[in-house]
Parts: C-alpha cells; structure tokens; sequence
C-alpha cells in the first residue's frame, strides 16, 4: 500500500511511502513507474519531497513517539537527521534553499508553521499562519509570500502574506464551496481541489 506522494520538479520521478510488512519506508521511482527502488530502511517514513535539484528526498521520521526531518541523497546512501526540533510535513521552497515545516514549539506545547534552512535544518524564523485556522501555507512562485486558505461559513477562500510578514491579502472571491487541497505546479500554476460535505440523518426504529 502506498501513501502519499511527490513529483521532481523536472516531472522525471515519484517518491512515496510504502507500508509493506507493517513498515512504513520510502520509495522512489521513474513517473513512468519504471525502475521502482527502495530508499529507505525505517520503519516510519513519510511524507518524501524532492529537493528542488533533485538530489534529495526530505521526509519525517517517527520514532518513540516524536517526529524529526531526515534527508537522503536520491541516488541511495544514509539518511541524516536534519533538526532536534520535532518537525514533519516538509515543502521546499521553489529555490531550494528553505522548506516549510510543522514544528512543536516546547514553549506553548502547540504545533506551528515555520522556515528552516534545506542546507543544515537549522531554524529560520516562525510564521504567524495558524494551523487550526488557515491551514498549512505553500510558497509562492517567487518564494516572496506564503499563500494559505481561510474557511468562513463553509466557504474558503485563499490569501497570500510576505515571508517577512505582515497583512495578509485576500486573492480568490469564491462564493461557495471549501478547498480541500491545493498546490503549485513547476511552472507556477495554482491547483486545487474544491467542493463540499453532505451529510444525511437516517432514523432507525426497532433496531434489533
């Protein structure tokens, strides 16, 4: 079974998760699903990004219960564990020099958004973007702002706000639906995934 997944920016190759044998590791191919190979040995891997020359692949590794970013080289070798910090759902910014990660702020005992360094793992700097709220960000085309949803009234729309911070600025007028997902392609172009929940209530009497 496989688990989500990624595309080098080239379009060349996928990287996924693999849960085989009750592991959960990383895995990588051609986009033509030629060529599969095993890249790493863990046995909780996940969420594998490419680097943005497609040298690496960055992951989060759980074990005893926290999770850290880890990088390998594409070509195979051993993997190394970037931060301390508890980090996970890495996004590499569109030059490739800082990703995007969860992080757990020891402090206030909360999970945030923040930028570390994709050389060496280290901090950069905190984002005033809240998960519970607006969800994770994706960089721009430009690496310039960070651009996140909003959902009021089951209706989402999404903003854009600089890296170095300030207000925000709404960028899509949607009247209905929410936004499930959404991401940028190589060349710049916004996808996303919209629609909406149903639900219906069914009485049963005399269940027995």
């Amino acid at each position: 079974m496989t688990e989500g997944g990624a595309i080098s920016r080239d379009g060349r190759y996928v990287a996924f998760a693999v849960l085989k044998g009750g592991d959960l590791s990383i895995w990588v191919a051609d986009s033509n699903g030629d060529n599969l190979r095993q890249l790493t040995t863990g046995n909780a891997d996940e969420k594998a990004t490419f680097s943005a020359d497609g040298r690496f692949i960055y992951y989060q590794h759980w074990s005893e219960g926290k999770v850290h970013l880890f990088r390998v080289a594409f070509a195979g070798g051993q993997p190394a564990q970037l931060s301390d910090l508890q980090m996970s759902n890495p996004s590499v910014s569109h030059g490739g020099d800082r990703i995007l990660v969860q992080y757990y702020d020891e402090r206030s005992s909360q999970w945030k958004v923040g930028i570390v360094s994709a050389a060496d793992g280290k901090f950069l700097q905190p984002v005033d973007i809240s998960l519970t709220t607006q969800g994770f960000p994706l960089f721009s085309p430009d690496d310039k702002s960070l651009i996140y949803g909003e959902t009021h009234n089951s209706v989402s729309k999404l903003w854009k706000k600089p890296v170095s911070g300030g207000k925000g600025i709404q960028f899509t007028h949607f009247s209905s639906e929410q936004i499930f997902n959404s991401f940028l392609t190589p060349d710049g172009k916004l996808v996303m995934g919209r629609g909406h929940f149903q639900s219906d209530a069914i009485l049963i009497r005399n269940f027995r």
